[in-house]
């Protein structure tokens, strides 16, 4: 991605972004949607184990709003005029 902009005359400044941004969005979609590279055919008579793994749509489906807070995958808009909740950027003592 990053050659063809970059052949196409882009900046490199702009043109590792876009990249990095193309490639993100095709990772995240696959782990969304369970795409995986083909493999090869096992031998017969070899049993094959699950990887353990959920994809991450089937993880996230059906999960409350509150589920999705403690997990971190929520963005809930400050009120003006109050503090951000936790300790401070850089804080290492957690405000003590």
């Amino acid at each position: 991605m990053w050659t063809a902009l970059d052949q196409a005359g882009l900046p490199r400044a702009a043109s590792a972004p876009l990249a990095f941004l193309v490639g993100f969005t095709v990772r995240l979609t696959a782990l969304y949607r369970g795409w995986e590279e083909p493999l090869a055919t096992e031998p017969v008579g070899v049993y094959r184990h699950d990887d353990g793994r959920p994809l991450l749509g089937r993880k996230i489906a059906g999960r409350t709003t509150r589920e999705l807070r403690l997990l971190g995958l929520t963005v809930e808009p400050r009120e003006p005029g109050r503090p951000p909740v936790g300790p401070a950027r850089g804080d290492h003592d957690g405000g003590r």
